[in-house]
């Protein structure tokens, strides 16, 4: 299809429009980008400090957040969540004769190296409430 004229003279040519780069300001001098700008930069720095706040509590040892702060004074041995958990006092109160603790042996005591094994050795970690305990601490105490 071919449009029709009323006219039959030629459709005059439009020159081509200079474009004067300084007519406009560039975007970074207009106002409305510039207060965009200031707010995106809070924005993010709003974003990175929440972070960092949130990122490092949680960077936190979880010993620490159980236990509180370490003390100047180092303990008598070492402890771990096993031996706090109430296992030996368990073991105490339900296996050992009457009145035998084990602060009251040696260390190369056969119970002290049963119970040492299950603390920390033992890969089964059974807790107070397991049924098996008693009966993996004597086993344990016949091993050794």
């Amino acid at each position: 299809a071919k449009q029709v004229y009323e006219s039959d003279e030629e459709l005059p040519l439009y020159e081509a429009v200079e474009y004067d780069p300084s007519a406009n300001p560039p975007n970074h001098c207009n106002r409305k980008y510039f207060c965009l700008a200031v707010v995106g930069l809070i924005t993010i720095g709003l974003v990175v400090a929440v972070s960092v706040v949130f990122g490092t509590k949680e960077a936190t040892p979880q010993s620490e957040l159980q236990y509180g702060r370490p003390t100047l004074s180092p303990t008598t041995s070492p402890t771990s969540s096993r031996a706090l958990s109430g296992v030996i006092e368990d073991i105490e109160a339900n296996v050992l004769r009457r009145n035998a603790t084990f602060q009251n042996m040696t260390a190369d005591d056969p119970r002290i190296l049963a119970l040492e094994w299950i603390l920390y050795d033992d890969e089964r970690q059974l807790d107070v409430f397991d049924s098996n305990l008693h009966q993996r601490y004597i086993l344990a105490l016949l091993a050794f």
